[in-house]
């Protein structure tokens, strides 16, 4: 046992199937992450419950934005309205090409030191 010490567990998500707690028992096995998050906060302390109802709620908005932003962003690409990242613009030729990786390393140990033997 440790004495004056605190240990951390730490558990996969995909390994726990029931959380249980004064508040009751949250059924975890095969929940998505939304479904999880809900669960917990359920059984979760009464006087905490509308703080992370709060927060769930937010975080579940920002989620969705960021998808309709990326869905807006694909439609638009596909009907030709945004070019994707890398495409030249009219009348610039062809992209830039990726950088060569050999390149790249070679100078890098030019400017970086070396281990003296």
């Amino acid at each position: 046992m440790l004495k004056g010490r605190q240990a951390a567990t730490t558990t996969s998500m995909h390994d726990v199937s029931y959380i249980v707690t004064e508040q009751g028992a949250a059924r975890m096995h095969a929940a998505t992450m939304d479904e999880r998050m809900r669960a917990l906060i359920k059984v979760a302390d009464p006087r905490f419950r509308p703080e992370l109802w709060r927060q769930y709620n937010q975080r579940r908005n920002e989620g969705l934005e960021r998808a309709e932003r990326r869905y807006d962003t694909h439609v638009a690409r596909k009907s030709g309205k945004v070019k994707p990242e890398g495409a030249p613009e009219a009348g610039q030729g062809e992209p830039k090409a990726p950088v060569n990786f050999s390149e790249m390393l070679a100078t890098m140990s030019k400017i970086l030191p070396t281990k003296s033997k």
